[in-house]
């Protein structure tokens, strides 16, 4: 099969990362700690959005830790023979100047240094339409991701397991399978319960 994955809430911990920085950050607790985005988590003004990722941007991209689980997991995959993508909208990848180069190269140096094996990468919009047709054209069979809107449109192609995030608990699509950990989308892809 070939198994598309998604990067940030799914390989990384986004959620986690924003709760502890934002914190230190605001100097308070957030006042949503389920939120998707920063700017809802801590009921900041967009602008004090922009502040908090200028700041901790490029430590979130150059530093996170994977998700455990995660990394066996996608090695297992991939000795069992499925083909890995990484497919993702991670900010700026898809800009064509040096800053989007730039980018592209902290992912895929994170990816390397963490021994993330895949067979291609696509950076996309950030849309669950441009992850659709991304994952329609590289003949996903089945896509990991975290973000409601991209598992509401990539369903309607393909299967979709949400990796635990608190920001997709609320979705009841049948399209859509719910996992609890790494362990846990590894027995849904290799028990066909997808």
């Amino acid at each position: 099969m070939n198994i598309g994955i998604d990067v940030d809430g799914t390989l990384i911990d986004i959620g986690k990362y924003m709760l502890e920085k934002g914190e230190k950050y605001f100097h308070r607790a957030a006042s949503d700690p389920a939120a998707f985005d920063i700017e809802q988590m801590f009921a900041c003004t967009h602008k004090e959005r922009n502040r908090f990722w200028a700041r901790y941007l490029l430590p979130y991209c150059i530093k996170s830790p994977m998700i455990d689980g995660a990394g066996k997991t996608i090695r297992q995959l991939r000795a069992d023979g499925h083909k890995i993508f990484m497919v993702t909208s991670r900010v700026y990848t898809t800009r064509t100047d040096l800053f989007g180069a730039l980018f592209r190269t902290i992912l895929v140096r994170w990816l390397k240094k963490r021994g993330v094996i895949y067979d291609g990468i696509v950076f996309c919009e950030d849309s669950g339409e441009a992850k659709s047709e991304q994952c329609q054209k590289l003949e996903i069979n089945i896509m990991i991701d975290d973000k409601p809107d991209n598992l509401m449109a990539i369903s309607r192609h393909c299967s979709v397991i949400a990796c635990p995030a608190p920001w997709n608990k609320g979705i009841a699509d049948k399209g859509v399978v719910r996992a609890e950990n790494w362990a846990d989308i590894y027995d849904i892809i290799t028990g066909g319960q997808t």
